[in-house]
């Protein structure tokens, strides 16, 4: 048997708005994003000595990504280069060793 879970961090940081967008009070030119945290486990199994298997959850907890103006590779809303939006994901994994 085996387990693992891991903390994913991402620090917070100042997101700026594009020059073409008017500036205002309730929309600054400068920003925070909240720093996003997940948690990911997976529990691992051997039934015999060539056989793996295991079962996992990326973002136990469901965490929605912080809110971003970045609005480059087509995302809007988020930042993909930091987050990943697709929220809890469970799965399953086999290997098998054949010598």
């Amino acid at each position: 048997y085996g387990a693992s879970l891991t903390q994913n961090y991402t620090a917070g940081y100042e997101d700026f708005t594009n020059s073409g967008i008017a500036v205002s009070a309730a929309y600054p030119l400068v920003r925070d994003v909240a720093k996003y945290i997940t948690y990911d486990a997976l529990v691992t199994y051997r039934p015999i000595k060539s056989l793996d298997l295991g079962l996992g959850v990326k973002n136990m907890l469901d965490k929605d990504p912080p809110s971003s103006r970045i609005d480059a590779n087509f995302q809007v809303g988020y930042d993909a280069t930091y987050v990943n939006p697709t929220g809890r994901l469970v799965y399953v994994t086999g290997r098998y060793k054949f010598w």
